[in-house]
């Protein structure tokens, strides 16, 4: 169980492009990036 819950990957039209951008290269997309859309400005 994650510390911080990561978002849905469909919750911003940027993060959306980045999630898929990810699933064509890696194969899915790294909690680590969808936990990053809590704080993307730190």
């Amino acid at each position: 169980m994650p510390l911080v819950d990561p978002l849905p990957a469909d919750t911003d039209g940027e993060m959306r492009k980045l999630a898929e951008f990810f699933n064509e290269t890696l194969g899915f997309c790294p909690n680590s990036v969808l936990t990053m859309q809590r704080r993307p400005d730190h």
